[in-house]
């Protein structure tokens, strides 16, 4: 799980080494081009040509190793904030996740995925309610058959110290 995070930080900076390098040598390029010029060399002036296409060589990929590495701390910080969510709630929908993280549900879920395949949340997922569950909270789950209130017949599970409310009277219970 760490080196995963690791990977985003190692790629920025090895993309800024490399962008630097390149900028140094383009550098190089053009002041080789420049003084092959005022002093009538070709030799200098191809040379320096040649050093600017290695250095754009090393920029392009640079920029490219650099951005992979944004996007891997973007998915972090999305991961570490559907963990955070996912922990406060206990038991949360894919559809609350996507709201409240600003995205597609089939996007949280494939968050959600990562996030376990990391090992930053452990759960499973109910699929008749569509709702992830933390395994922390699966002893802490009441299943209510009946409302207390009305008699209807129900199929809500809640978390202890969590309120419930069905959907025929109304009426809230624990």
């Amino acid at each position: 799980m760490k080196l995963f995070f690791f990977k985003d930080t190692l790629k920025k900076t090895a993309g800024i080494i490399v962008i630097s390098a390149g900028a140094l040598l383009m550098f190089v390029a053009i002041f080789g081009v420049v003084t092959g010029y005022d002093k009538g060399n070709s030799e200098d002036v191809r040379i320096g040509y040649l050093t600017g296409g290695l250095s754009l060589a090393m920029i392009i990929p640079g920029f490219r190793l650099y951005l992979s590495g944004v996007k891997l701390s973007k998915l972090e910080e999305r991961l570490k904030q559907l963990a955070a969510i996912i922990k406060t709630y206990r038991r949360i929908s894919l559809t609350e996740i996507a709201g409240k993280l600003g995205i597609k549900s089939d996007e949280a879920e494939k968050l959600l995925n990562t996030a376990v395949d990391l090992n930053l949340i452990k759960g499973h997922m109910d699929r008749t309610t569509g709702e992830f569950f933390i395994s922390e909270s699966l002893d802490e789950i009441k299943k209510i058959s009946f409302c207390p209130n009305c008699g209807t017949s129900l199929s809500q599970v809640i978390h202890t110290g969590e309120t419930a409310k069905c959907p025929s009277c109304g009426s809230f219970f624990h």
